[in-house]
């Protein structure tokens, strides 16, 4: 578990575990929307990870691939809604934010409460 890698790809829409020591899948996850960028929160934190498939939203994910829900969320969303589409996404260690990179403009989000 300490040498895992997330990887996604936008052609055959599957969120892919990667073992790093091993460079084989462990793991991988077909979506319904082709996945743009691919972000892994670190365990320690909250072990989830965060895709973004070229819309204003992102998906919440558990290690396993399962979607989460939380109540910061629209009513039936397994999402969080932004005012304009996601481009980039990145986990900050030192502040322990995610930085999510919009079209206009950066949001910064915290990945426990999902507050911006």
């Amino acid at each position: 578990t300490c040498c895992r890698v997330w990887t996604c790809s936008a052609r055959d829409r599957q969120l892919k575990v990667w073992d790093g020591a091993t460079r084989r899948a462990i793991a991988r996850k077909q979506l319904q929307a082709p996945v743009t960028d691919c972000v892994a929160i670190p365990a320690e934190v909250i072990p989830h990870v965060w895709t973004a498939s070229g819309e204003a939203s992102v998906r919440v994910r558990d290690y396993d691939g399962k979607e989460r829900s939380h109540s910061r969320f629209p009513p039936n969303s397994n999402a969080l809604r932004f005012k304009s589409e996601v481009r980039l996404m990145r986990y900050h260690h030192a502040t322990q934010l995610m930085w999510v990179c919009c079209v206009n403009g950066i949001i910064l989000v915290n990945p426990k409460t999902y507050e911006v």
